[in-house]
């Protein structure tokens, strides 16, 4: 899997995310990105939608931008249990917000506590659904009302 720079152009911001940021850094809900993007590409969208405000270095983890993905779960698994690590927090209290096949499967290898489909990306809903997460989710605002946050 590659992410190719011609495909930024498709990128986009949904109306709620910065709310939903915002929120979540209110609750004081540590909130970090696991991606198979490389860093320059993870920076260029930060910067694009103009993030840095909720998402600094610290709580970024990306490829590096030399790397070339073979296992796009196992990286991710991966990536996602180094995440919980540096941060100091424990995968069994961390949810995985996700919009495809990888982030789930992933998200149960690194035994996160909730496995959370979107179906804001690149699966539809009844992809996502057979996968069968703990919750799925049509918009990063509904996170906000799941029991236990």
């Amino acid at each position: 899997m590659s992410f190719k720079n011609e495909y930024f152009a498709l990128d986009k911001l949904f109306d709620d995310v910065l709310k939903t940021f915002e929120s979540l850094k209110s609750e004081g809900i540590t909130f970090f990105i696991v991606t198979l993007r490389r860093r320059k590409q993870l920076q260029y969208a930060i910067k694009q939608f103009k993030l840095e405000k909720y998402l600094s270095s610290e709580y970024l983890f990306p490829l590096p931008d030399d790397h070339r993905v073979t296992n796009d779960i196992q990286e991710k698994y991966i990536e996602l249990v180094n995440a919980v690590n540096k941060l100091g927090l424990d995968a069994n209290d961390t949810w995985i917000i996700g919009d495809s096949e990888t982030d789930i499967h992933a998200g149960r290898l690194a035994k996160y506590g909730k496995i959370i489909g979107i179906t804001r990306g690149i699966r539809s809903k009844e992809q996502l659904e057979v996968l069968q997460p703990d919750y799925l989710i049509n918009n990063l605002s509904e996170i906000l009302s799941l029991s236990n946050l």
